[in-house]
């Protein structure tokens, strides 16, 4: 069986929630990582947004991507 130190990162990764999409695609590639908390202006968890979720949700929409708000694709319910 497989333990949890092996599939998470000794780091927690945290982004503002209005930053833009391409500063937190940014921050999962050079760190190695699929996941990141999102917290709000009192560094308080609102959601969570993955690779995978950006990746699906803005495939095909030229390079405008970046410079959205990462508010409007995070998971909420922390």
């Amino acid at each position: 069986m497989m333990e949890i130190k092996e599939v998470m990162s000794p780091e927690v990764f945290v982004v503002q929630e209005n930053e833009q999409v391409g500063h937190a695609r940014n921050l999962m590639l050079s760190h190695g990582i699929s996941k990141l908390i999102v917290v709000d202006e009192q560094e308080k968890p609102v959601g969570m947004v993955t690779e995978k979720d950006l990746t699906s949700k803005l495939k095909g929409n030229g390079p405008q991507w970046k410079n959205r708000l990462l508010i409007k694709y995070l998971l909420k319910g922390l």
